[in-house]
């Protein structure tokens, strides 16, 4: 699992959360990962554009579906 080191309310609806990979992984345009809230659901979400941190990967998402309640107990430090 790679730990969320950032995680960001953007608006009444958006969040962002850093994951910070164990290697620098670098990303093409429109590519995405699927992201897991175990027991909850997998879903497929964007990369946001390149970080000035090649070690970090972020990603917005919008706060509906299955994931609203997970996400609420996603923090900075947890896997």
């Amino acid at each position: 699992m790679t730990p969320v080191t950032r995680f960001t309310r953007e608006s009444a609806d958006v969040f962002t959360f850093d994951l910070a990979p164990e290697r620098a992984t670098p990303f093409a345009p429109a590519q995405f990962h699927i992201l897991y809230a175990f027991g909850v659901c997998a879903i497929p979400i964007s990369i946001r554009s390149a970080s000035p941190s090649p070690e970090r990967l972020t990603h917005p998402i919008r706060d509906a579906g299955p994931l609203r309640a997970a996400h609420r107990k996603l923090q900075a430090g947890r896997q």
